[in-house]
């Protein structure tokens, strides 16, 4: 089952989605999360990010700063202590925790997060692999696994991320991760993403041109995105959307479909008057985005006739 998700410039609400292969049209909706008038953070999730190297430093400010401007109520992000120093006036909402106190690390995971991303900008490295395997024999929740976190994963990871994960790789990755050419890949795209996320039980979003959101049964092929905002550090922004989307309610699926399509949405609003669009542009766009859309009776069409 595939699902085009298109949408019309002047109906921001209108996700219209078609079913390929019998060209038949579904009506269905689904509503953004709007929020009682007594509430606090600890209501809206609890994300904790494993990211940055001394060669990536602000990978990680993207991760943050995202998930915090789509509404995540707070941000943790684990970082070495030469890298703290480098990063803790880059993100002024987020704490910080340093990555080699294993007992704090432990208790965030087993107590206190509901959601992880890991792997943007930590480098393709044996600590970056056993972290990730820490991680998932002691943490129970949901995972998104983005850039590195890709890069160092092997069939036991794989099998550990089974029903929890959510995988964001570029076609370049995913070669690496399967072992097919990169040509492989681009000539059948949807069934290598689909017959991927199907073996693992994870939803893998394949990013690019139309990127593509499986869960190894249903796919959707994402209609909102545009080549403006091909620049380093835009795959960060996705990883950090989708995560505070998971860490606020959403089901991992949903997640991955609702903030793939936002994260393109903001760059083509804002694609009509800036070129290039940077990662940062999408950060400060995407609260806009959001409240546009629950203003509007908290309510889109994500299939519509």
């Amino acid at each position: 089952m595939v699902w085009q998700l298109g949408f019309h410039p002047k109906a921001v609400n209108d996700i219209c989605s078609q079913l390929v292969n019998n060209n038949l049209f579904y009506n269905n909706s689904i509503k953004l999360q709007s929020r009682p008038l007594i509430s606090h953070k600890g209501d809206y999730g609890n994300l904790i990010i494993f990211a940055s190297s001394l060669e990536y430093v602000n990978a990680g400010t993207l991760v943050a700063n995202m998930a915090l401007n789509a509404g995540i109520g707070l941000v943790i992000w684990s970082v070495s202590p030469e890298i703290l120093g480098k990063t803790n006036h880059t993100t002024p909402e987020v704490t910080f925790c340093d990555s080699s106190d294993r007992n704090r690390i432990l208790d965030l995971l087993t107590n206190k997060v509901n959601i992880v991303a890991y792997g943007m900008g930590k480098g393709k490295t044996e600590r970056t692999y056993n972290t990730l395997n820490y991680i998932l024999d002691n943490y129970k929740g949901p995972i998104v696994v983005d850039a590195d976190g890709i890069n160092v994963l092997d069939p036991p990871l794989l099998r550990k991320l089974r029903g929890r994960g959510v995988l964001t790789p570029h076609v370049l990755e995913l070669s690496r991760l399967i072992d097919k050419s990169v040509e492989e890949i681009l000539q059948d795209l949807v069934n290598i993403a689909k017959e991927f996320a199907n073996k693992y039980k994870i939803i893998v979003v394949l990013k690019g041109y139309q990127s593509i959101i499986t869960d190894g049964n249903i796919v959707y092929i994402n209609g909102t995105g545009n080549p403006y905002m091909a620049v380093a550090g835009m795959g960060d922004t996705l990883t950090g959307l989708i995560a505070s989307l998971i860490g606020q309610g959403y089901e991992l699926f949903e997640a991955a479909i609702i903030g793939t399509y936002l994260h393109g949405f903001a760059g083509d609003e804002i694609s009509q008057y800036k070129k290039p669009v940077l990662p940062t542009d999408i950060i400060e766009q995407i609260g806009y985005v959001l409240a546009e859309l629950i203003d509007s009776n908290n309510d889109y069409h994500r299939f519509s006739k």
